[in-house]
């Protein structure tokens, strides 16, 4: 178990770092890989314990929260919250096949604000002046 973990660092932080110091496109696809992965995995720990919230639209919100932050001139932020919430709800209320409709939802929402909202903020330390330097810091 040891061994796997300091080959994964010896992988991931040259990588990691190589990409951080990179910037720009670089940066952001390996933000929206790793928010898109933690995604999946919230989900999927939530299906486990017998919800079914709704991985497309919570990945859609986590897209379009990290798209935000990269392209701050788009204002993507409120109309995709707007949209996605009106749109997962109105989806919650045709599902048959779950008994906790609001609790999936909220998991969905939640989930993908915690995740999209937390990781935008990287994106936008980033491009941000001497965002390298914050990085490094943080």
């Amino acid at each position: 178990m040891f061994i796997q973990r300091l080959l994964s660092a010896a992988i991931l932080v040259p990588l990691v770092a190589g990409v951080t110091y990179a910037g720009g496109l670089w940066f952001f696809v390996a933000t929206v890989f790793a928010a898109s992965i933690a995604g999946y995995e919230f989900f999927h720990m939530m299906r486990l314990r017998g919800y079914k919230p709704s991985s497309f639209w919570g990945l859609a919100l986590i897209w379009l929260l990290l798209a935000d932050a990269r392209y701050p001139a788009w204002q993507l932020a409120k109309p995709a919250l707007t949209g996605v919430i009106v749109l997962s709800l109105s989806w919650q209320l045709f599902k048959k096949d779950t008994a906790t409709p609001t609790v999936d939802w909220a998991l969905t929402v939640a989930g993908a604000l915690y995740l999209g909202w937390m990781a935008s903020h990287f994106i936008s330390l980033r491009d941000a002046p001497r965002g390298f330097e914050w990085m490094v810091l943080t």
